[in-house]
């Protein structure tokens, strides 16, 4: 079949016309020469369905990030999200008998990982879970719909502010935020090591009374999700630091209770590349669809028509938000006679007022093979079958509003082409599966109809006539 494809392809560019129908100009090479009925076709005229999903869940552990805060994009939609982790005891470790405690405080790194509105101020809050954090038994993973019980009363509260521009470095984070804790709480800290108590030799134990904590919003106010660096053997790992002196030399002493190195629990290897993943580290996001057009989207295999929500749809990660994409009149091609697709490229366009800056668009959108029902089939690769197929940013620096994706779906189009019947897959759009989880970055585009960011689709083919 490949073999027929290129003698086809090659007897159209050598021997025949080329013509593009779609327009008014027409072009053809070889007239003079010779009368063949073969011709290279532009089409831009197909329709194209399209409709947002929505997953059942989504793997958020064993990420490498804590994110939290709550924002509402353009269409109404609020995004929420809090992480949660655990920390390690401290072993082979004593204090002086003249030791005395001074303070305590939770140290966090921000990672420049920031989405929604950051002239705002993020104020968050800190608890201690009630609740075990457990995995799936199944999966070993927890997902994006998984929460866990803490206490009512957190034991800090701060704020996140990106506007002092001083306090940023270069990737936009803030060097470093310490919160203080109240002096009993710290003091619990404290006296585990100063009283060598058994908690600190035995992790269970440990975990058993300290369970974890817990990063979230501290009130319904809506400004941006922000994040921070988790990765245990860093030297920005989150860590309650406390301070104490001994009447020595040296005399600002501190020990810290770092983020739960993997490394040092028992149970189950997991690993991600040369870093060991941290298994109950995990973040809970949901979008609050209420005050939106998109308040009847269900998960599974519901497809909520783009028509109904104002002629756009949206793609985010963390949720598992996805535009599904349907080409209905594939195999009406074939009234135009015998052919082979040479190339089908999918242009779109986020909505304007959803970014300022190149940054602020997501990359590397994924395409998938689903079923009526949403199931995925496979990941679509490029044409010659090397790598998947991606889709590109075309960010127009001048005219921002001319800023546009393309998507190139030729392998798709040849195979539903060849088929020569109803279509038997859709298309589905999606964040990057492997790091779905760990981000919500979110794209808004128009649909076929959308007035200002229309969809467009252009399919090359040559064609013969019998």
């Amino acid at each position: 079949m490949k073999l027929h494809h290129i003698v086809f392809y090659l007897s159209a560019l050598v021997f025949v016309s080329c013509e593009f129908d779609e327009s008014s100009y027409r072009y053809n090479l070889g007239a003079d020469f010779i009368n063949d009925p073969t011709r290279v076709i532009m089409i831009d005229t197909l329709t194209v369905n399209t409709y947002t999903t929505l997953s059942d869940s989504v793997v958020t552990s064993r990420g490498k990030k804590l994110i939290a805060g709550r924002f509402e994009n353009a269409l109404g939609v609020v995004t929420y999200c809090e992480s949660y982790f655990r920390l390690d005891p401290i072993k082979y470790f004593s204090l002086h008998e003249t030791a005395v405690f001074d303070s305590a405080c939770l140290i966090l790194y921000p990672n420049g990982y920031n989405f929604g509105d950051t002239t705002k101020t993020c104020e968050l809050a800190i608890h201690e879970l009630t609740e075990d954090i457990t995995v799936e038994e199944e999966t070993g993973y927890i997902f994006n719909v998984k929460q866990f019980a803490h206490e009512p009363n957190p034991i800090a509260r701060f704020e996140v502010s990106l506007e002092e521009k001083d306090d940023l470095d270069d990737n936009n984070a803030v060097d470093s935020i310490q919160i203080r804790l109240s002096d009993d709480y710290g003091r619990l800290f404290y006296d585990m090591v100063f009283n060598e108590d058994t908690l600190l030799e035995e992790k269970d134990n440990f975990i058993h009374i300290f369970k974890g904590f817990v990063i979230k919003p501290a009130n319904n106010n809506n400004s941006f999700i922000t994040g921070f660096n988790a990765v245990a053997d860093s030297i920005y790992t989150p860590k309650i630091r406390v301070f104490y002196h001994d009447y020595s030399p040296n005399d600002e002493l501190y020990f810290d209770y770092l983020l739960e190195d993997f490394e040092n629990y028992s149970g189950r290897d997991f690993a991600i590349g040369s870093l060991y993943a941290n298994t109950y580290l995990s973040t809970y996001i949901v979008n609050d669809y209420s005050n939106s057009k998109f308040r009847d989207i269900q998960a599974g295999e519901m497809k909520l028509p783009s028509s109904l929500t104002d002629n756009v749809t949206m793609i985010q990660g963390g949720v598992g938000l996805k535009t599904r994409i349907e080409i209905p009149g594939i195999d009406e091609l074939y009234s135009l006679g015998t052919g082979s697709i040479i190339q089908a490229v999918l242009y779109f366009e986020p909505l304007k007022g959803t970014y300022e800056e190149e940054s602020d668009l997501p990359t590397g959108f994924e395409m998938y093979l689903v079923d009526s029902k949403n199931r995925s089939y496979g990941q679509l690769y490029t044409i010659e079958e090397t790598s998947p197929a991606t889709a590109v940013l075309n960010f127009n620096n001048e005219f921002k509003d001319r800023t546009t994706y393309s998507f190139d779906i030729t392998h798709f189009f040849r195979d539903e082409y060849m088929a020569k019947g109803d279509p038997l897959y859709s298309l589905e759009m999606v964040y990057p599966i492997s790091k779905m989880g760990y981000n919500i970055d979110q794209l808004i585009i128009g649909n076929q109809e959308h007035p200002e960011h229309e969809m467009r689709l252009k399919l090359y083919l040559t064609n013969y006539q019998n």
